[in-house]
């Protein structure tokens, strides 16, 4: 099967979002007694799910411009749904309580790697690469895009810049 990016004229994603997500929850099934093993840590029980989405399931992401709202929330769900098997939070009953929780709080909880910040560091690192190669064709282009184009790779960018600067990482 083809892993490579889908061409997506409107800039959204659409098609390879699906396939994606599609990948993440049904490839997770081939390895659900593996997350479900109490003789498993919970931290390899995440290196192994990082692992997994970084080769498959957010391979090349690191080209998508800002995904739509509902694009965006296909991809979250299907993390999600890894996290809460590892973490044993599903929507049944999280705790003796029968407590809910929230995908923040199970995140938050465990120091999980939110998808959008899965998204953002990719971008963020293929900007790396690219200004270490310093292409001739592209570094001119980069710098007319700026401010230019709205939903593509480089407004992406300027929206994680953004983040990083309100997270008081960047100044």
């Amino acid at each position: 099967k083809h892993m490579g990016t889908i061409f997506s004229p409107d800039r959204q994603h659409i098609e390879e979002v699906t396939a994606r997500s599609i990948y993440i929850s049904n490839g997770i099934k081939k390895i659900y007694r593996i997350l479900r093993a109490p003789s498993i840590s919970l931290h390899r029980k995440i290196i192994l799910i990082q692992a997994y989405l970084l080769a498959g399931g957010f391979f090349q992401c690191s080209t998508w411009g800002e995904l739509p709202y509902r694009s965006y929330k296909r991809i979250h769900h299907a993390v999600m749904g890894i996290n809460r098997v590892i973490t044993s939070t599903t929507f049944s009953i999280c705790n003796q309580n029968n407590d809910l929780f929230s995908d923040e709080e199970v995140i938050y909880k465990y120091s999980l790697l939110t998808p959008m910040t899965f998204l953002r560091q990719s971008r963020l690192l293929l900007l790396g690469r690219v200004a270490q190669k310093q292409p001739a064709v592209i570094m001119p282009l980069l710098g007319t895009l700026i401010g230019l184009a709205t939903n593509s790779w480089v407004s992406a960018l300027a929206n994680d810049f953004l983040w990083l600067k309100a997270g008081s990482v960047v100044d």
